[in-house]
């Protein structure tokens, strides 16, 4: 299957260029994910985050945000998602959540920003 061949050229790009980051990697691990990639809190990232396939498209989640592109199958949507995920590895892209309101049960607001440095 072609997306999950780019799922895989995801995790390979991403593995050269952090050599010592662990992801584990599922295929198949739910009805819905055709791969899901874990990155649990390591030394550099205090986070843990994921990001999986769902037939074409590659979803990013980190914390309550979530995101996808779309199709993986073209290079360039499969680019800018690496530069995505290779980017909250390194710091240079941020994502901050806050929550609006008192009540965490979720009645208040919750806020996402993405930030490029």
């Amino acid at each position: 299957m072609a997306e999950t061949e780019q799922f895989n050229r995801v995790v390979e790009e991403l593995r050269g260029r952090f050599p010592g980051l662990r992801i584990h990697v599922a295929i198949e691990p739910h009805p819905h994910l055709d791969a899901l990639a874990d990155i649990p809190p390591q030394p550099g990232l205090d986070f843990g985050f994921s990001f999986n396939l769902q037939g074409d498209e590659l979803h990013l989640n980190v914390g309550s945000f979530w995101v996808e592109w779309f199709p993986c199958t073209d290079a360039m949507v499969t680019a800018k998602f690496t530069e995505a995920v290779g980017g909250i590895i390194s710091g240079q892209y941020r994502i901050v959540e806050y929550l609006i309101g008192d009540d965490v049960a979720g009645r208040g607001r919750l806020a996402v920003e993405a930030i490029r440095l």
